[in-house]
């Protein structure tokens, strides 16, 4: 189960020659754009990534990201997303949980060495981000991700750079994740957390290899165990999204759109959406 790597990471082989990936092809309008699934975290040893991105980057006189990654760095944005990860005055993580999800996310903290008690006044989920952070480090992955990757590249190469959604609209929808089913959002993640190891490159080799079968799986799994979360972090902003995508189709302009994954693979995806409007979206 990857429900919440999917949801906290946003999300490894050797690819054979001509596979496809999680980049694709829209035509309509006369015009051209290209989709990218990102993974926010990765390794030294995933790079280089699948040709595709390169090749999608290199036609392409405009990226589109989800937000804008530089604004996440200056103070304010910092002190912001601090304040919205904290529990109301008054409460803890010993209060807002059931005597056994704490118990459990305390041995989880020991065994990482982190102090629970460093964390009683954070949001469970956000204990969960913490830990999934941590993990995924000690495993030898970054924050230097596709997304990053290629934010960094179009600035050296002079490229322009949308965004699809503010800092602050970023900021909520992190710092709401498992608000009101925080029990179950604990217990998943720490499920989750003990399964890391193996499950993570199976989430980067289906992301790599644009495995639409597993992609799609897990998604269905998301949105079967934690609906309303799947509907407000997916379908809501797929939804926000979708006119600013095809307004990109009556520009001059080839833009490139590099956004999570999920938001492309499942059935409520902005990839299902294009095609219903009668657009041709190819997978590379």
């Amino acid at each position: 189960m990857k429900k919440v790597l999917l949801f906290s990471l946003a999300l490894f082989a050797v690819i054979a020659v001509n596979a496809q990936t999680s980049v694709w092809k829209v035509t309509g309008k006369g015009t051209t754009m290209y989709l990218g699934g990102t993974i926010h975290l990765l390794r030294p040893s995933d790079f280089p990534l699948p040709a595709q991105f390169d090749s999608a980057y290199a036609h392409s006189t405009t990226i589109a990201l989800e937000t804008n990654p530089d604004e996440l760095q200056k103070p304010e944005a910092t002190q912001k997303m601090m304040q919205k990860m904290m529990l109301p005055e008054g409460k803890t993580l010993k209060t807002v949980l059931a005597d056994s999800s704490y118990k459990a996310l305390e041995k989880v903290c020991a065994n990482m060495g982190l102090p629970i008690d460093n964390l009683s006044q954070l949001k469970p989920s956000m204990v969960t981000m913490v830990l999934a952070v941590m993990q995924s480090q000690k495993m030898g992955f970054s924050t230097d991700g596709v997304d990053k990757t290629f934010s960094t590249k179009a600035k050296n190469d002079g490229k322009k750079i949308l965004f699809l959604e503010t800092i602050d609209q970023q900021i909520s929808f992190i710092t709401k994740m498992g608000e009101g089913i925080e029990n179950e959002f604990v217990m998943q993640s720490i499920d989750d957390l003990e399964k890391t190891e193996k499950e993570l490159p199976e989430l980067l080799n289906a992301w790599r290899t644009g495995s639409d079968k597993e992609m799609s799986k897990d998604a269905e799994e998301m949105k079967n165990e934690f609906p309303d979360m799947y509907k407000s972090l997916l379908v809501d902003r797929n939804n926000n999204w979708l006119p600013i995508i095809e307004s990109y189709l009556d520009t001059p302009e080839t833009e490139f759109v590099l956004v999570g994954s999920l938001h492309f693979y499942t059935p409520d995806g902005i990839v299902k959406m294009l095609k219903d409007k009668g657009y041709k979206v190819e997978q590379m």
